[in-house]
């Protein structure tokens, strides 16, 4: 019984001795929790990566948005379609003149004659209509000239139109002051009415009248 008990008891320590000895599930365990940690990582790894390469293309898209647009237009447009080069059109050489003939004659064809300038002969000259006098009114006298004490006689020459408006004044003789010269011919040419001049049918025409000296006089 001893020898038994003892068998026992040696059975007992081998079965406590094999109880003791920790499992090897749970060391398994662990490292596929260790691996998935590490997966983990990795994958949060690369979301932060393309969070940060999203934001990095949206700023630069924001900068350069034509560029990008420019790059995309030409990605998207096909390459152009080649065609070969068409076949050269003959060209015809006139054959070269036999030996011994005389070459063509050329004509010279004079210019024609310059254009004769056509004037009209007047059959009548214009005439002043009513008192040339009344033309220059005593008011007139400018002032300038009044102040400076400046007098004088001026002879002026009409252009009358074929409605019997003077159109332009020539200063044939001065008076020495411009402002009696100029006023002269600004009246004249605002208050003078003529009969115009007559063409040799008849009809009005253009004439030129030289008008009597106009003088001018400060009354004391």
């Amino acid at each position: 019984m001893a020898g038994t008990g003892g068998d026992q008891v040696a059975k007992g320590d081998r079965i406590a001795t094999m109880t003791e000895e920790p499992p090897d599930k749970p060391r398994a365990g662990l490292i596929a929790d260790q691996g998935k940690g590490l997966m983990i990582a990795v994958l949060a790894i690369c979301c932060i990566l393309i969070l940060a390469i999203i934001m990095l293309v949206s700023v630069l898209a924001a900068g350069h948005s034509d560029d990008l647009q420019r790059l995309f237009t030409r990605w998207m447009t096909p390459p152009p379609s080649y065609s070969p080069p068409s076949s050269p059109v003959p060209v015809a050489i006139p054959a070269a003149p036999p030996a011994g003939s005389e070459p063509p004659a050329i004509v010279t064809v004079p210019p024609p004659p310059p254009p004769v300038e056509m004037r009209t002969s007047t059959a009548t000259s214009p005439v002043p209509s009513g008192n040339m006098g009344d033309w220059f009114p005593e008011d007139s006298y400018p002032a300038e000239a009044r102040r400076r004490n400046q007098q004088g006689r001026v002879v002026i020459s009409l252009r009358i139109d074929p409605s019997g408006r003077p159109r332009k004044c020539e200063l044939v003789s001065s008076s020495g002051s411009g402002w009696l010269d100029a006023a002269t011919c600004r009246l004249a040419l605002r208050n003078g009415r003529f009969t115009p001049a007559r063409g040799v049918d008849g009809e009005p025409v253009w004439g030129d009248f030289q008008m009597r000296p106009v003088h001018w006089r400060i009354e004391d």
